[in-house]
């Protein structure tokens, strides 16, 4: 009892001294809301939903079943706010873009851990971290200046992301137009927008629904005021340095040049229509490499809002040059979630090692070892690694179920698969799938 005190002490004494030498972020600035802002912001949303409104049923955007009640919700609400104030503290808290929670003292003791470990991460990045920091017009509840810089929990997820992101190009090779799809409020895209000075900036493209390009666009306005902006409507601003794009729109980027396109944490969300929506997309702009960071590995138990098996199912015109299971700082954020962080690169010659596996270690292991096999044709060798995997993990991933459909239609392995398949999707309905009257609230 002694002891669960003292730790209790020891963390306000730590929070009393930070507040002392640096002061909570409520109150500390003095932030104008603009008005005009949301303004334009909800013209460009009404013009988009009228057009999609306009056309025939079956030429319309597919739904999207998880996000449908949250676009429903947005829609009614959009007309309601104020200034970007009221709209930024909504997207920040009642919508699922992010993580982004109250500051507490357990949170800022985790601060000093996740500078440390960024800072040991991206040793050749260090400029680049150094000038990152959290918006002013966040939520101020999640606010806390720490060490000189404003800075909140989800601050840190979204600057890993970042410093990945940019790390995994060479010196030689600056990325200078950046697509993202499924951007949320434009977290990510405000750090790159903050740093272009450190590389070959042009331009940054946000797709998404327009019910979050209207978060996204108020968001990034109120945060630049100089940046020139353009909303798509019939032809890409070739001045424009971010470009939101709705998805009704997205065939009018097929001839840029896009040196990079983000996906985190939206392609898990997706049906496989969607994915596939997207990714034939993704095959046909002129685009060098992808970054994708999804859930990968998780058990059939614990699906949370996994909307599909596996993701992304790059064509043959990508090969993987990088993989990881469960970044450190996505981990400490999220222990009961399994994220896998993937780069690729378009016509780059991959090594392919379909060997016989005989034993599966770890997490990482089966994750490389599923990207190495995934696309034979050898049924046998994708029926071996399922019974192994099974075998050797304490439980079965997700993207085991992915491996048993490719092959539930093949001679030699078929009826075993399905019947194996059939068991693990027993289990999968079972699974606890989060409420979404329970996500938004009454009150929201």
């Amino acid at each position: 009892m002694f002891q669960f005190f003292s730790r209790k002490i020891f963390i306000l004494v730590c929070l009393l001294e930070h507040v002392l030498r640096n002061g909570i972020v409520n109150g500390v600035f003095t932030r104008k809301f603009s008005k005009e802002i949301i303004k334009i912001a909800r013209n460009n949303y009404i013009i988009i939903s009228q057009e999609n409104h306009q056309r025939p049923k079956h030429s319309r955007i597919m739904d999207l079943e998880r996000w449908s009640p949250f676009f429903d919700r947005m829609g009614k609400l959009i007309p309601t706010f104020k200034n970007t104030k009221e709209a930024i503290d909504y997207c920040q808290t009642k919508i699922m873009f992010d993580h982004r929670s109250i500051i507490q003292p357990t949170v800022v003791r985790m601060f000093i851990h996740y500078e440390r470990i960024l800072k040991k991460e991206f040793r050749g990045n260090l400029r680049d971290f150094s000038s990152l920091f959290e918006s002013d017009y966040s939520w101020n509840k999640s606010l806390f200046k720490f060490e000189g810089k404003v800075v909140s929990g989800i601050f840190y997820w979204h600057a890993y992301l970042y410093l990945s992101i940019i790390s995994k190009f060479q010196r030689h090779y600056k990325p200078s137009t950046i697509c993202e799809i499924g951007g949320g409020y434009g977290a990510l895209a405000r750090f790159f927008i903050l740093n272009k000075k450190n590389f070959d900036f042009k331009r940054y493209v946000l797709i998404d629904h327009e019910s979050s390009l209207f978060f996204a666009e108020t968001f990034l306005r109120q945060n630049f005021s100089s940046v020139k902006f353009s909303y798509l409507c019939e032809k890409v601003d070739q001045n424009a340095e971010v470009i939101f794009c709705p998805l009704s729109k997205l065939h009018h980027l097929k001839d840029l040049k896009i040196d990079i396109i983000i996906n985190t944490g939206s392609f898990q969300e997706m049906p496989p229509d969607w994915i596939s929506f997207y990714l034939n997309w993704v095959d046909d702009v002129d685009a060098s490499y992808l970054y994708s960071c999804n859930y990968f590995g998780q058990s059939i138990d614990n699906l949370g809002e996994s909307q599909n098996f596996f993701c992304p199912e790059m064509s043959a015109n990508w090969s993987l040059t990088y993989s990881r299971q469960n970044p450190t700082i996505l981990w400490m954020q999220t222990q009961n979630r399994d994220f896998g962080e993937f780069f690729f690169e378009r016509n780059h010659v991959g090594t392919k090692n379909n060997k016989n596996v005989k034993t599966i270690k770890c997490n990482q292991d089966f994750m490389d070892r599923f990207f190495k096999i995934m696309n034979t044709e050898d049924t046998k060798l994708i029926w071996d690694f399922v019974q192994i995997t099974i075998r050797d993990l304490n439980y079965v991933p997700k993207e085991i179920l992915f491996l048993l459909e490719k092959i539930s239609s093949c001679p030699n392995f078929g009826k075993e698969a399905i019947k194996l398949q059939t068991q693990l999707l027993l289990q999968v309905s079972k699974t606890k799938y989060a409420d979404l009257e329970e996500i938004f609230g009454a009150d929201c």
